[in-house]
């Protein structure tokens, strides 16, 4: 994204943002990776590689000023609701799924004309062509604040006295003219906007239609900041193939409350932009389901055992107050105590959100969801969830806050004996479908339908818990929590191990020595990866490398969707024909390895049909001595791991591939901790020539008993540096009239790193050897 700095200047409160390039290296170590920093008629300008995980927030330059101002101890302005506006009496919306929030504006009296000279400049430093006030404004509040907007001509849209909106569904090959001209046609089930006529007239986060395109004649106009449904949108963006600043931005989420600071500043630009005669006619929002602020609960010593460094409350306390995130610093127990007594009284509502619903109104196991989430303890929202997360205590050891669970029997709805998605498959074979908190004295407070409340009352006398099924706990310590109201943009902050990552971040990475994790004991590995690294090691012991090759191919029995290349459209179905590729490549490049044989596995997944599985694949080359060498390979894996691989695969030409996923659950469970194969000290890297390689053969016979090693030398010393491998393939020893010679035969490996070898660069190195070696006493080349 590309962001323009006196654009974010606009967004600091108090003092100056630093120079261009300690921002951009800021920016780099510790947020993002400015890719480049450019001037642009004046501007200075910097193109910034948003992470996926903050592109909710700060693909906008409110969200990048805000990280300059945490990083340089500023201060950015408070995102403010403009003044409220009248309710349009004219503006109808109606919202199917996949929309969460639709703020809608009428305009009316507008002059539509070429922008303001700074609105174009700045649009124009940042990639983006200025069409006209009305549109450049709500591309510059998108760019401001991350909120896509859009703006209808009013006329054009269908009207009995009222304008209507609807948000719903694309039928199967529907039409849709866009405002470039171009015309597509829809998936079934995509976001669309229809008017009152269900004429087109949007794609939902994607693209306006020509139907209601502003030009030089609109007068009245109806703007459009709303939230989509991500995975909706990136659907519809993908099968379309049409990917516009606006779905790059739902397609990552954003926050719906953005929808009326949108407005609220577009219209205000608007005003300015658009003539003295604008006026407001009124505002429609539509929100079905607002949410709570988002509550992440830490306490210090979570904050250490995640950074694994010391960390104290005053630390933390003050790396908050850098973030700006209010917060509370709570004791947990007492929290919960008088919070759910707050709670007396309030509606029972089956199914009720913990975010939308409460603390208006509850079910049981949302009700103690809310308390354990205001006292900075997230618990499951489920009963049965809760009950299998929570540690079992005796009814002697209840203290206040523990909570009680039981099954009253009461078939309607079902109850579950299983847990649904915290554990899932967890059985709990009373069953669980109630809960409520107690509170000392012998008493509960939960929420019943049967009450239709909230209500305290005896355990001993509820007609909730007569059949009790267990007590927990679900504090896991007692220590003071630090309650984090999240900013309603940070979408990324959802859990505590999210909130610790941030806190480290801005205290700083750099700062946190380095240590070894604490062990607290054996622990027995995935069976899995026991018997995998058993079979690696084994491998590697006998001279086998391993590869791994693409999963895309281009055969195979399931078909990609949307392929990175034509000749990869393909899920690989087995690893033969990957392996047997490797190892003829390789092949030409024996000598140059100095190796013989090349030797190669791969353990990967494959898919057929109707499942994938693991598979394991192995060969060698030539293929000469293939089927002997597999079999005592085969033989060799089988006896250390007491079961017969053989039979899980087959032989399929010059390689053997098999079901290594069914062979590892034929093997009992490992009993002892993995050991992994290390590099030893001597193993080095080095780079390898673009070049190619040049091969020449030498034999020598040399008087019986000279050593190997002192050929081998002599031979080193007069190639000089482009005899980059050798390699020893024949040894004899013949009686001569002067004595027993022994012949060595090497094969000699050249290759430079600077260009291609010639064949007269090789023969002049070759003379070289030759000459010197017929000139020592005893040696001769045959």
């Amino acid at each position: 994204m590309k962001v323009n700095l006196s654009w974010l200047q606009s967004f600091i409160e108090e003092g100056n943002l630093p120079a261009s390039s300690a921002v951009a290296e800021a920016l780099t170590l510790s947020s993002f990776e400015v890719e480049s920093v450019e001037t642009k008629g004046g501007e200075t300008v910097f193109d910034i590689a948003i992470l996926p995980n903050r592109s909710h927030d700060c693909l906008s330059h409110r969200g990048v000023a805000g990280e300059i101002a945490l990083l340089f101890g500023l201060k950015r302005k408070t995102l403010m609701l403009s003044e409220s506006f009248s309710h349009s009496k004219i503006l109808k919306i109606t919202l199917d799924k996949g929309c969460y929030r639709y703020s809608g504006a009428v305009l009316t009296h507008i002059a539509v004309s070429p922008s303001p000279k700074w609105l174009v400049e700045r649009l124009e430093s940042i990639g983006q062509k200025s069409i006209n006030n009305i549109v450049d404004a709500a591309n510059y509040v998108m760019f401001s604040l991350g909120q896509p907007l859009h703006a209808f001509d009013m006329d054009k849209l269908s009207s009995k006295g009222e304008v209507e909106i609807n948000v719903s569904t694309s039928i199967k090959e529907e039409l849709f003219t866009a405002l470039d001209g171009k015309e597509y046609t829809l998936p079934e089930g995509a976001l669309v906007l229809r008017d009152g006529a269900k004429k087109l007239i949007g794609i939902a986060g994607v693209k306006g239609g020509k139907a209601a395109e502003i030009d030089s004649t609109t007068r009245h106009i109806i703007l459009e900041a709303a939230n989509f449904d991500s995975v909706s949108v990136r659907k519809t963006s993908h099968a379309l193939n049409l990917r516009t600043d606006a779905s790059i931005r739902f397609e990552n989420g954003i926050s719906p409350e953005l929808t009326m600071y949108a407005i609220g500043e577009v219209i205000e630009l608007i005003k300015e932009i658009a003539g003295a005669d604008t006026q407001i006619e009124g505002v429609v929002d539509v929100y079905p389901s607002p949410a709570s602020p988002y509550r992440v609960g830490i306490s210090q010593r979570e904050v250490e055992a995640i950074l694994g460094t010391p960390f104290s409350e005053d630390l933390l306390e003050e790396v908050l107050t850098r973030l700006s995130f209010s917060y509370k610093k709570v004791s947990p127990r007492k929290t919960i105590i008088a919070l759910v007594k707050e709670c007396l009284d309030a509606p029972y509502k089956y199914g009720a959100s913990v975010l939308r619903s409460a603390p208006q109104a509850f079910d049981c196991s949302s009700l103690v969801a809310y308390v354990y989430a205001h006292a900075g303890v997230p618990v499951p929202r489920i009963s049965i969830d809760q009950y299998v997360f929570g540690t079992a205590i005796s009814q002697k050891e209840l203290e206040p806050g523990d909570v009680v669970y039981s099954n009253t029997g009461i078939t309607t709805r079902g109850i579950h004996t299983v847990s649904q998605e915290f554990l899932p498959g967890t059985q709990v074979s009373e069953g669980v479908d109630h809960c409520g908190i107690y509170v000392g004295e012998g008493k509960v407070i939960h929420a019943t339908e049967k009450e239709g409340k909230v209500v305290e009352e005896k355990l001993s006398e509820s007609s909730g818990f007569k059949k009790i099924v267990g007590f927990r706990r679900l504090l896991s310590n007692e220590s003071n929590r630090f309650i984090v109201i999240v900013p309603f943009e940070r979408l990324d902050i959802r859990i505590p191990e999210d909130l610790v990552e941030e806190i480290g971040r801005v205290y700083g990475y750099e700062k946190i020595a380095s240590s070894l994790p604490r062990h607290s004991g054996a622990v027995l590995p995935n069976k899995h990866l026991y018997y995998l690294q058993k079979i690696r090691s084994i491998l590697f012991t006998v001279g086998y490398s391993e590869v791994y090759t693409y999963s895309f191919q281009p055969r195979g029995d399931v078909e990609l969707a949307n392929p990175q290349a034509q000749d990869k459209k393909f899920l690989r179905k087995s690893l033969y024909e990957s392996v047997t590729q490797a190892l003829g490549f390789n092949l030409r490049y024996a000598d140059l390895l100095g190796l013989s044989e090349i030797r190669l596995f791969e353990i990967g997944t494959v898919f057929s049909k109707k499942e994938e599985h693991l598979s394991f694949c192995v060969g060698a080359a030539p293929y000469s001595s293939t089927s002997k060498v597999l079999d005592e390979l085969l033989s060799l894996i089988s006896k250390n791991l007491g079961t017969d691989i053989a039979l899980f695969g087959k032989k399929i030409g010059g390689v053997w591939e098999g079901d290594i996923g069914r062979f590892i659950d034929s093997l009992p469970e490992p009993t002892d901790s993995i050991t992994f194969m290390s590099l030893s000290n001597g193993s080095r890297f080095a780079p390898v020539s673009a070049y190619p390689f040049v091969l020449r053969d030498i034999a020598i016979f040399v008087p019986k008993g000279t050593p190997e090693n002192e050929v081998l030398t002599f031979i080193e010393r007069e190639a000089g540096n482009l005899l980059v491998k050798t390699r020893l393939f024949d040894v004899f020893t013949k009686k001569m009239p002067d004595g027993d010679r022994t012949s060595f035969a090497w094969r000699l490996v050249f290759q430079s790193h600077d260009k291609t070898l010639s064949d007269d660069i090789v023969n002049q190195i070759m003379n070289r050897i030759t000459q010197a070696i017929n000139s020592t006493a005893g040696w001769q080349v045959r």
